[in-house]
């Protein structure tokens, strides 16, 4: 098995475990931090980060080109706004705490406590 076909296997065994994926395409997947729906499948950022291969939107000569690649190209993929990265602009917390040890010291405890 080449390591595209693993990629895909490996896809697919999220979407049969989960009902769903982030994008209309299963194939795209986003960077972590670019996409709040990517990052809800932190498993499958993390393979292809393992296995060097690239992002949807991004084109690393020394990765291996994305999946979703194989039948469209990028400009093609994005066109459907179903594909491109979505980011919630909602502000965040700045911090992440642990319960009594805000590493900021925030007084009261900052909303991540």
């Amino acid at each position: 098995m080449t390591m595209r076909q693993d990629i895909k296997e490996f896809t697919k065994e999220i979407l049969d475990e989960r009902g769903q994926l982030p994008h209309c395409d299963m194939y795209v997947l986003h960077r972590p931090g670019s996409c709040d729906y990517c990052d809800r499948v932190p498993e499958l950022q993390g393979y292809r980060i393992a296995y060097g291969v690239n992002f949807t939107n991004e084109n690393d000569p020394e990765l291996e080109d994305c999946p979703s690649w194989e039948k469209r190209t990028q400009e093609t993929i994005e066109r459907w706004s179903g594909n491109v990265p979505f980011a919630d602009m909602t502000p965040k917390p700045t911090c992440i705490c642990y319960p009594g040890m805000c590493p900021q010291g925030c007084e009261p405890a900052c909303p991540a406590c």
